[in-house]
């Protein structure tokens, strides 16, 4: 008994001290990983494409002023809900564009134009560094949504067909301007 008391300390911390965080865990997108990169001079432009239900669409283009060198992509804002709400900001990288749009093309054209089935079925599109999009049912009813952290179910913003459409449109305004 004595020997289980006096590990238990040990056992804590390094059960403690053993966890990673959720932030050292997260991969980086692109734009996100030369977006943090020291001993560089950096300029960042933003674009504004509008805010569909509650989430802010950018363009966001990092030049690079020493080696005159640019990177594009997607940015998402979007403030949480509830007592402790924060803005949540996730990045799409231009070459993920296609796949997003293909994703809400499809469940535009197939999905929510079939009745929904009785149990409970998602489509999920999932960038690099964790954000995802997609559509879902909900009683009886399909969903659209965002989810701008992977781990963090206040990032959610889930939406009609309509906005499932807009966000489709804003995208394709996004990849033009890439």
């Amino acid at each position: 008994m004595k020997k289980l008391i006096l590990l238990l300390p040990i056992l804590i911390s390094v059960a403690t001290f053993g966890q990673a965080t959720k932030q050292e865990n997260k991969p980086l997108s692109k734009i996100e990983a030369i977006s943090e990169k020291s001993g560089e001079l950096q300029k960042k432009e933003y674009q504004d494409l509008g805010k569909v239900a509650g989430v802010k669409f950018q363009v966001l283009t990092i030049t690079n002023i020493v080696n005159n060198t640019q990177v594009r992509g997607l940015r998402m804002e979007y403030t949480g809900y509830g007592t402790y709400a924060s803005t949540i900001i996730a990045f799409l990288d231009a070459d993920e564009f296609d796949g997003l749009i293909k994703t809400f093309d499809y469940c535009l054209t197939t999905v929510v134009t079939a009745a929904p089935p009785d149990n409970d079925v998602e489509y999920n599109f999932r960038s690099r560094d964790g954000f995802s999009a997609g559509a879902f049912n909900y009683k009886g009813k399909w969903r659209g949504y965002v989810k701008l952290e992977q781990y963090d179910s206040r990032s959610q913003s889930d939406f009609d067909v309509d906005d499932m459409k807009k966000i489709k449109d804003l995208l394709e305004v996004a990849k033009s301007k890439l």
